[in-house]
């Protein structure tokens, strides 16, 4: 399909067999092209005039200009497709960013949409995540475009890697123009269509997959705010169910297209009331997070730190700034005593409290929000507080490794698999502060005790390739302690003094 203005848009038609009328158009994901539907459309053809094109810069679709991406050009893009087609109105199905389009499009022409089907729909994703996402993809891109297809590939299915539906999802991904894929991701930065749901008064169907991490949240986000929609979670699948389970997905598109409109529940003043505030709540949390200062720290593996998605790269191996902030991540609020007593024992009280005095005004000067700007490190004469939301995966994972601990063995395998499959090696490296080596032994312990356990487990399963792998990591934990632990290591995973007398300890 060309346009005057040099514009040229693949698309494929199927038309329908028996005619309902109704036109579906399929608005595919980002780096993905039309192709992604061929598992799904077999479920519609002959029933539907079905539409399929590739989005702008996508798929044998014209590349874009410099500067041109925006959502205006996107869904201007879609509506001279449907006019040069003749379809005055249709069904719009959406996966990603192709459903964040259909949303920008039902806004600006609601008139040439019937129903919207939106399938792992991306809103309220944070700005610095989205960016930090940004710079790892292009860091992959440039090993190649086979490293980021296969990356996606396995971040947005659940697909076993030799099956055929992994393999079309990721040659799908290796066909992708790199620069585009990177410039939508910055042109969702600018806005996912979140204050767009609100003023979309159409029957609407959201989709996600149970094994999605992410987008089963953000759906749930957007049931809240849309005036009508549903919201079913696909089982068996993550980002792509219409790949996944195409069947079950089909099923289920169909089913809400035949649905005749009824009165719908929200209507009744009970449910208007409850949706307004649940609405306020999550207005107000909106406002509190956009005022309050994040400060992410990284621990368990390589040592990061980030405020406000910005990360502070520089200082921290001067005047104790790291042992500060490390021991502050587990003390918030601490007096300048027990700052004194933790990171410097050695030294008499009146010099530790002079030389904290200096290390603290460097600390301090660290943790601005921006150059010049307020520091999220209070200080007076008695207390030093961190005035912020504090994200660290070492508290993450000390709260899951808790939490593993206290459930019941018959479910403790799965979480437990998934807990140890994330230790970095090493683990906690560059740290030496005395009361910090006590805490990391504890937990290498802990990692040893659980380890020896899963090993046991996959030995009863009949996994010993695996078993011996966990039998390693509790090794490599015990490996130069001292020759209780070490001994006591062979049966059961007991070491000299159990667990519950560790964690008692090291509360």
């Amino acid at each position: 399909m060309h346009f005057e203005d040099g514009v040229t848009v693949h698309y494929h038609e199927y038309p329908p067999e028996e005619g309902n009328g109704q036109t579906l158009v399929f608005l595919h994901g980002l780096g993905l092209d039309r192709t992604i539907w061929n598992e799904l459309i077999p479920y519609f053809t002959g029933h539907y005039r079905i539409v399929l094109y590739d989005l702008p810069g996508h798929g044998l679709s014209t590349e874009l200009k410099e500067n041109s991406l925006d959502w205006d050009f996107i869904t201007a893009d879609l509506r001279r497709v449907l006019k040069a087609l003749e379809i005055a109105s249709a069904h719009l199905i959406g996966h990603g960013i192709g459903a964040s389009a259909a949303v920008q499009f039902c806004r600006s022409y609601p008139e040439c949409v019937d129903r919207l089907v939106l399938i792992s729909l991306p809103v309220k994703i944070p700005a610095d995540l989205i960016r930090r996402k940004i710079t790892e993809r292009k860091r992959l891109i440039k090993e190649g475009v086979d490293a980021l297809a296969a990356e996606l590939a396995a971040f947005k299915t659940s697909l076993p890697v030799h099956t055929s539906a992994f393999q079309i999802v990721r040659e799908a991904y290796r066909r992708m123009n790199p620069d585009v894929y990177v410039g939508f991701m910055e042109l969702f930065m600018e806005g996912d269509g979140w204050k767009e749901l609100k003023f979309i008064a159409h029957r609407t169907l959201v989709l996600a997959g149970e094994c999605d991490p992410i987008y089963v949240t953000a759906a749930s986000l957007a049931v809240g705010v849309l005036p009508s929609a549903s919201f079913l979670i696909v089982p068996g699948a993550a980002n792509m169910p219409f790949v996944e389970q195409a069947g079950t997905t089909a099923l289920w598109i169909e089913q809400f297209l035949h649905r005749k409109d009824s009165r719908p529940l929200a209507d009744e003043p009970l449910v208007r009331e409850l949706r307004d505030t649940l609405q306020l709540f999550l207005e107000e949390g909106e406002k509190q997070a956009a005022l309050a200062q994040v400060l992410k720290i990284d621990l368990l593996g390589p040592f990061r730190v980030f405020l406000n998605g910005r990360e502070m790269v520089d200082g921290w191996n001067r005047r104790y700034a790291k042992s500060l902030l490390v021991y502050m991540i587990f003390h918030p609020t601490a007096t300048r005593e027990e700052l004194c007593d933790a990171l410097f024992p050695q030294i008499s009280g009146k010099a530790a409290l002079r030389n904290l005095k200096v290390y603290l005004n460097h600390f301090k000067n660290m943790l601005q929000s921006f150059e010049g700007g307020s520091s999220i490190v209070s200080v007076d004469r008695e207390y030093v507080r961190l005035l912020c939301l504090l994200r660290c995966d070492l508290l993450d994972f000390l709260k899951e490794l808790e939490e593993i601990r206290t459930i019941d063995e018959n479910r403790r395998y799965e979480p437990a698999g998934r807990l140890l499959a994330r230790l970095p090696d090493p683990l906690l490296p560059g740290l030496y502060d005395e009361w910090f080596v006590a805490k990391k032994n504890w937990l290498e312990m802990e990692v040893a005790d659980l380890a020896s356990w899963m090993a046991e487990k996959e030995e009863q399963r009949g996994s010993r390739q695996r078993a011996a792998a966990y039998r390693q990591m509790a090794a490599r934990f015990l490996f130069d302690r001292e020759p209780e632990y070490r001994e006591g290591a062979a049966v059961n995973g007991r070491r000299g003094k159990t667990a519950e007398e560790r964690r008692r300890k090291n509360g």
